[in-house]
Order: C-alpha cells, then sequence, then structure tokens
C-alpha cells in the first residue's frame, strides 16, 4: 500500500473512530443525519496532497446510507498560517462538525487548537505532524501519517542510490537535494535524516 492510500485508509479510520467516540453528528438524533466534514490542505498547488484529497472526498462519499449523508467542504491555506487559520475558522463558522487539516507550519497549530477546543470539534491533522506538546493539549486532536524519520531515510537512501549511479551529474543532484530540503530542515527532521542517509550511503 502506498504512502497516498495509507494516509486516506488512516483518515477514513480516524473520522469513523472519533465519530463514534465524540458524536460528530450535530443532528445525530434525526432521521436523516448529515455528518459534515471539513478538509483544509496547505496549498493547492500539491499534486500528492490534492490526490490524497480527492481520493479521500470519494472514499466518504461511498459511505453514505440513506440515513446519512456526508457534505464535504474544502479549502486550503494558501501556503500561509494565517490563511488556513482563517478558513479553518471560517468552516467552523459553517457548521462542520469535523476537521481534517494539512498543516501550513506543524509548529503553529495552536489558533486552530484553540477555536477547535471553544466549538468542541475534533481535528484530525495529516500528512504534517504537529509536535507533541500540541497533540497532548486536547484529547480530541489526533494524528494521521507516515513514519516522517522512515520516510526520510527511505528518501536518502534512494538519492544515495542515485547519485552513485550519476557520478557524472552529482553537482547537480546535489543542488537539487539541497534546495528541495533546506527551506524545511528546521521543521521537518525527516528531511535533515535524508541528508545525513545521502551522506553515509555516498
Amino acid at each position: 500500500m502506498n504512502k497516498r492510500k495509507k494516509i486516506v485508509v488512516g483518515l477514513i479510520l480516524g473520522i469513523i473512530l472519533v465519530c463514534n467516540i465524540c458524536g460528530c453528528q450535530s443532528n445525530k438524533e434525526e432521521k436523516n443525519s448529515i455528518l459534515r466534514v471539513g478538509i483544509v490542505t496547505y496549498t493547492q498547488d500539491d499534486p500528492f496532497i490534492n490526490a490524497l484529497k480527492e481520493q479521500l472526498k470519494g472514499n466518504l462519499k461511498t459511505m453514505e446510507t440513506k440515513d446519512m449523508k456526508i457534505m464535504i467542504s474544502e479549502r486550503n491555506g494558501d501556503n500561509d498560517q494565517r490563511d488556513q487559520n482563517e478558513a479553518v475558522e471560517e468552516m467552523i463558522d459553517a457548521g462542520c462538525d469535523i476537521m481534517c487539516i494539512n498543516l501550513v507550519d506543524r509548529t503553529e497549530p495552536s489558533k486552530i487548537i484553540k477555536m477547535a477546543r471553544q466549538n468542541n470539534i475534533p481535528v484530525i491533522f495529516f500528512n504534517r505532524e504537529p509536535v507533541k506538546e500540541d497533540l497532548k493539549q486536547w484529547d480530541k486532536l489526533y494524528y494521521v501519517g507516515c513514519n516522517a524519520e522512515q520516510s526520510g531515510k527511505m528518501q536518502g537512501q534512494i538519492a544515495a542510490k542515485y547519485i552513485k549511479k550519476n557520478k557524472n551529474h552529482c553537482d547537480t543532484v546535489y543542488a537539487c537535494i539541497i534546495f528541495l530540503f533546506f527551506p524545511s530542515i528546521l521543521t521537518e527532521h525527516a528531511n535533515d535524516t535524508s541528508l545525513l542517509f545521502i551522506s553515509h550511503f555516498i
């Protein structure tokens, strides 16, 4: 099972589990209940995240029954945490029962957590894991995603293998690796691991 499928499956199971525990449906006593799911990604320009979102939406729709409809709202943060915070606030005000959020900045979820907690709306963060201290702020915060350290090691091994086979292009490859990974090193330890593994295997 590839990374995208694993995350989607995890999100689906997470939504089911969280709703069973927390009772997400605001009008669940009515015969025809509606579950309002909000999906907020960090940008609209990431093909992987877009494919993941579309697969999640499709799978959620297959879960509808005659007694329960699923309404999906989607927004993106335009790669700006303040814009994402505003999008989340608007979706909460619109009545979402549960939020699935792919953070712009994994170190800055505090405002989102505060808004969700004030409105008693469970949040499932995905693909970008908040720091442990933030996830411990409330018992209705969850994370679904692959092991970042393991992913970083795999990326490093793949890059190192490629470099070994393409020695004539090493300078170009290194430049690409540094360009792609350096902006995230401060916040994504997996990328740090990637660079270490590249150095180790070459």
